[in-house]
């Protein structure tokens, strides 16, 4: 879910794949310290060249790795001083289990995309679904989700192919009038 296709601001690659997460732990979300902790982190690996699910555990517990994306934080336009403030002023001076206490709680909530061998390969592939381009060539796209072995995780998976249509279909730019339906529903999405 965190492939984010060229032209797609961090911002709104976080903000879809927090709705993601909020899907998915509707019945137990926390908007303490887990929201906030999981939107910096989202927001800073974003700026990681192909960042994966895998990627939240090095960010939250290696500092270097941390470090590498502060200093290019630092580099960019349309990142937020509040980020910044977030990372340098908040997280990197707490102790290892005031840390561990933050992370804990988003650690718990990446086993829907982790823990089964089979959404691990499928949320952590370099590649996705072109989406953008699929709308752009009028592309019927068919996705089969049954099987044995994902039984548990279809509606972990729908939600995250939502979220990629979604971001192919902001990626297309701002739409108006009689273009938004053609463009963005060439055909049905059942």
């Amino acid at each position: 879910p965190f492939r984010v296709e060229e032209g797609i601001q961090p911002i709104e690659a976080k903000t879809a794949i927090m709705w993601i997460l909020k899907t998915l732990y509707s019945e137990q979300w926390s908007k303490l310290s887990m929201e906030t902790v999981l939107e910096n982190t989202l927001q800073l690996l974003l700026l990681a060249d192909n960042p994966t699910p895998r990627d939240i555990r090095l960010l939250l517990l290696d500092d270097k790795f941390r470090q590498k994306l502060i200093d290019k934080a630092k580099t960019r336009a349309d990142i937020s001083v509040s980020l910044l403030d977030y990372w340098v002023k908040q997280y990197n001076p707490l102790s290892p289990s005031k840390k561990d206490d933050r992370n804990q709680p988003v650690f718990n909530r990446l086993g829907a995309l982790l823990n089964s061998p089979y959404m691990e390969l499928m949320t952590c592939h370099p590649k996705g679904l072109p989406f953008r381009q699929l709308i752009n060539d009028k592309a019927i796209v068919l996705v089969d989700l049954k099987g044995n072995a994902i039984r548990g995780e279809v509606g972990t998976l729908g939600t995250i192919l939502l979220e990629q249509y979604y971001l192919g279909c902001v990626g297309l730019g701002e739409l108006t009038g009689k273009d938004v339906i053609p463009k963005l529903f060439p055909g049905l999405l059942f």
